[in-house]
């Protein structure tokens, strides 16, 4: 589909030519207000888990910026949140003789981990932190985990949570293994209730919940357990590192949306832990069969944008193309490598959509009018809000998985596109 010569859409890229972040353009030239950088889920994600301290490498307004996440140098567990901003001699010559009293430092005062935050000037410098800190590390009781969070490299926040995440292998050891368990990797604690939580608590497994609101020390239990059930995106690499360095299996259930994933994921669940399911799950797999066959009759033919930053839209939109959706514009916050397996599914079923990274809804209006969504998962711009039927608040799928997750956003948007558009003011 060709847009016109002055729309801000037509630089736009297929998503079958996105192989990285770097191939996702944005969607308008307008990017304010943009999006959180990855140093801000660095922080939080430093904020919130037990005995990790951090260091903030960067220039004073990203000292500032993260204040707002981690507002004091000491934090409720006693871990140390500091800051160093480069001056203007460190920016031309690096800040190394600098950065590594700073950490020297942070290690006499007590801290156990130091996430080491890069920000972009840092990196636009060519700082060799790896080096300083495989020649530092020796001297240290304090174990250094360095991330890059520049947000040159990449356009959003995800980068934060899940390098923060894969790090922490980092931190691990071999363990004996505990038979009959598995970590439950981003579990939402209003997912405690879950079937397969359930299901797996009533076959006696012992279960290990790993999140942001974990603690250091859970996360060095980890190797411990027999399988890896990763619920989020944010969790995959850390599942992947496990499974290199400790043998450690994993089954993802993030990306699954249909009957069939749901069910293969249940079943690899049971086989690396030798369980029977029988029928454990038939209700809820014959539920979302029966929403299933509902929503294909009212859903084949809408076409449709994705622009929730909250979602991975790729498997979701492959999805949702089986029953009949046409995808327009898919908003990517990141692109997984795993994205590559959904979007070939997606150009198997005969779709390529456009791929952005949107960060300004009152800039869009003119993609708007140009590809003409029948629905949009997420938010629209606030011209049409009144007239475009959009399911937000799709975050909430963050926290269920499974059937249940499916349902619920079937039963969302059937519910919109039930619910009347209403007339413009002055008619009838």
């Amino acid at each position: 589909m060709n847009f016109p010569h002055d729309n801000p859409g037509n630089h736009l890229k297929r998503l079958t030519t996105i192989q990285s972040n770097k191939g996702v353009t944005f969607l308008t030239p307008a990017a304010f207000p943009g999006s959180h950088c990855p140093m801000h889920a660095a922080a939080h994600l430093a904020n919130s888990i037990q005995g990790l301290s951090s260091l903030v490498l960067g220039m004073q307004e990203c000292a500032y910026y993260s204040r707002q996440v981690l507002p004091g140098p000491v934090g409720k567990d006693g871990s140390l949140h500091w800051m160093y901003v480069l001056d203007a001699s460190e920016v031309v010559f690096g800040c190394r003789n600098g950065l590594q009293q700073a950490l020297i430092e942070m290690n006499q005062a007590g801290a156990k981990v130091i996430l080491l935050i890069i920000t972009c000037i840092p990196e636009l410098i060519g700082e060799d932190i790896a080096a300083l800190v495989c020649e530092l590390q020796p001297q240290l009781t304090a174990r250094l985990l360095p991330i890059p969070a520049a947000h040159f490299c990449c356009n959003g926040y995800p980068a934060g949570l899940w390098r923060t995440l894969e790090a922490l292998a980092g931190l691990m050891q071999p363990r004996t293994l505990i038979p009959h368990s598995a970590n439950l990797l981003g579990l939402h604690p209003t997912a405690a209730a879950a079937p397969l939580i359930q299901a797996l608590s009533a076959a006696g497994l012992t279960l290990q919940r790993l999140g942001p609101d974990s603690s250091i020390d859970e996360f060095l239990t980890a190797p411990a357990s027999a399988l890896n059930i990763v619920l989020s995106p944010y969790m995959l690499p850390l599942a992947k590192r496990m499974e290199q360095h400790f043998g450690t299996p994993f089954v993802a259930l993030h990306d699954a949306y249909g009957a069939l994933e749901i069910a293969a994921a249940y079943a690899g669940i049971a086989e690396k832990l030798g369980l029977d399911w029988t029928d454990t799950f038939t209700q809820g797999a014959n539920n979302l069969r029966a929403v299933e066959k509902i929503a294909s009759s009212r859903l084949k033919g809408l076409r449709f944008f994705a622009t929730d930053a909250s979602i991975d839209p790729i498997p979701l939109a492959a999805y949702l193309a089986t029953l009949g959706m046409e995808p327009l514009l898919l908003h990517i916050e990141e692109f997984y490598p795993e994205d590559r397996q959904w979007t070939q599914r997606l150009h198997a079923l005969g779709y390529d959509p456009w791929a952005c990274h949107r960060v300004n809804p009152v800039a869009e209006e003119a993609v708007f009018a140009a590809l003409r969504p029948d629905f949009v998962l997420g938010t629209v711009p606030p011209s049409r809000e009144m007239t475009l039927p959009h399911a937000d608040q799709l975050y909430k799928m963050n926290g269920p998985f499974g059937y249940e997750r499916t349902i619920w956003l079937l039963d969302k948007i059937l519910q919109v596109l039930d619910t009347p558009v209403p007339l413009p003011a002055g008619k009838d």
